[in-house]
């Protein structure tokens, strides 16, 4: 470390050659660290976690909701449905009384 450092001032302060892929990553690196971009990048992802969790609480009420549905709709047993409505037998005496060709 030392002997480079001395042996580069030595020769006039010339600065190693730095690769433009090196200059570019660099670059970007500090941009992204500067407070204004970071912290706008907190605030993003700040929104998107409230927006995941708002669209998980949805969700979740949603399953709720449904899961609750399907008892209040079930079909009532068999042994609890309206039975048919049984003939009038007092109807049906008297149409036979009726049809019948009694003695008058």
């Amino acid at each position: 470390g030392g002997a480079s450092l001395a042996a580069r001032l030595a020769s006039g302060g010339s600065a190693g050659k730095v690769s433009m892929k090196e200059a570019r990553e660099r670059s970007s690196r500090l941009y992204r660290e500067l407070p204004e971009v970071a912290k706008a990048r907190r605030e993003l992802e700040e929104r998107a976690e409230r927006l995941r969790r708002v669209e998980k609480a949805k969700a979740d009420d949603k399953a709720r909701r449904s899961a609750k549905q399907p008892a209040k709709q079930r079909p009532k047993p068999a042994a609890q449905t309206k039975p048919e409505a049984k003939p009038d037998r007092a109807k049906e005496g008297a149409r036979a009384r009726n049809q019948g060709g009694g003695v008058a």
